[in-house]
């Protein structure tokens, strides 16, 4: 159960980070301007910050129950993965051979660090 919510954690935090993206390439946004504070937000960018609270919730749940070694070269692994592919399926983007060897070094790294027992 604990290694789904791993899971979860780092779905939520890549989806995040994804909304984040799509609402900075959006046109329509609306704000705040004034002496102190000018920030531009859409509806993208809210459920962004949304759905990365809750990963961050999800993440002080986790670190209670986990060896730090473990998750979080883990959790940053399979984040990284799933935005390296959101980049070429949701945003478009083209990887050259550089990135995608890394990204297969990543997940090697996970299933290494998997077999070492650390959790």
């Amino acid at each position: 159960m604990l290694y789904l919510l791993l899971v979860v954690y780092a779905f939520l935090s890549a989806l995040g980070l994804i909304l984040f993206k799509l609402g900075a390439n959006a046109d329509n946004y609306f704000g705040i301007d004034n002496f102190f504070l000018r920030l531009n937000i859409n509806l993208y960018m809210a459920i962004g910050v949304m759905v990365y609270v809750i990963s961050f919730a999800l993440y002080l749940f986790l670190v209670s129950r986990f060896n730090l070694a473990f998750l979080y070269p883990i959790g940053a692994g399979i984040i990284y993965t799933l935005i390296l592919l959101a980049t070429v399926f949701v945003f478009g983007e083209k990887l050259n051979a550089m990135a995608i060897m890394g990204g297969a070094l990543i997940i090697a790294g996970i299933f290494f660090i998997n077999m070492s027992g650390v959790n």
